[in-house]
């Protein structure tokens, strides 16, 4: 597994200094989700963690709501950036396996949830967050974040499966990412009882190859069956 890159304290796009206002309420908002859940997070509370005004927040966000959506973006695309890229050159090798493309998937959030820094502790944590916020509220951003991602990564994984039902894929590969929070957020050490962090090329490929055989349980192969149409497949 390749070293881990350590990322700014609060990744913004085109907004100065690392110190800006905007940056700390990110950083406050990143922190607080992560730390105590959604319910944590409010513009009073995000605006004392960052020692700005509520009118400052209002003006950069207008709600809770977007300074959420934001946080989430500004702290979730770098990961979904990597992940596209990798698989980008992946497929442009040629056809990738099943193993490949979950590695793509996973590799990135193992990357940016090592260490022992704010923003490291803040991706372990934050992923784990959105399985406590208002559902109503996590389907809007489930599809802003990851649809694009899930989409790329759905339809490599299809075509890596040819000859098989590719009926129960979508919930396979959401079983998968739980696995994921699951593995980054420190849980299946602590379970576990083992007080170091497990290495990152161990886990890494202890997690790939559970997600995807996982994935090709999940998609059993087709078989011909004759009748009075013709050979039709069927699982």
């Amino acid at each position: 597994m390749t070293v881990p890159r350590p990322l700014p304290a609060a990744p913004v796009e085109g907004t100065g200094s690392p110190a800006s206002t905007k940056d700390r309420l990110l950083t406050a908002a990143a922190n607080l989700l992560a730390e105590h859940g959604y319910e944590a997070v409010s513009i009073r509370a995000v605006t004392q963690a960052a020692g700005a005004s509520v009118s400052a927040a209002h003006y950069h966000f207008g709600s809770k709501e977007a300074l959420v959506r934001e946080t989430l973006r500004s702290r979730i695309q770098p990961m979904n950036t990597r992940r596209l890229a990798l698989l980008g050159a992946l497929e442009a090798e040629g056809e990738p396996s099943v193993r490949e493309i979950v590695e793509a998937f996973l590799r990135p959030a193992l990357e940016l949830s090592a260490g022992s820094d704010e923003a490291a502790l803040t991706y372990r944590r934050l992923p784990a967050s959105l399985h406590f916020m208002p559902l109503e509220r996590v389907r809007g951003l489930y599809q802003e974040i990851f649809g694009e991602v899930a989409k790329r990564f759905l339809a490599a994984l299809e075509r890596a499966l040819p000859g098989r039902s590719h009926a129960s894929l979508p919930l396979a590969f959401q079983l998968g990412i739980g696995a994921m929070v699951h593995a980054t957020g420190g849980h299946a050490e602590s379970i576990l009882g083992i007080e170091d962090p497990i290495e990152g090329d161990e886990m890494l490929a202890a997690l790939a190859r559970f997600v995807s055989q996982g994935i090709l349980a999940s998609c059993p192969l087709l078989e011909l069956e004759g009748g009075a149409d013709g050979p039709r497949r069927r699982p």
